[in-house]
């Protein structure tokens, strides 16, 4: 199942926080499998982040 979700998935946004101190601590690009089947994320910087607001 790993690999399917490694597949499906591109984005991960981690958040801290709750109500209304919710915040998102990371973003982070999903780029597959390494060789033990870990999940390879890779943190996005704010130059890859485009703002919305």
């Amino acid at each position: 199942p790993r690999r399917l979700i490694a597949e499906a998935i591109d984005i991960v946004v981690f958040l801290t926080g709750r109500g209304s101190g919710r915040r998102v601590e990371t973003v982070a690009a999903l780029e597959g499998l390494d060789a033990d089947g870990d999940y390879r994320l890779a943190p996005l910087t704010p130059v890859h982040l485009v703002p919305t607001a």
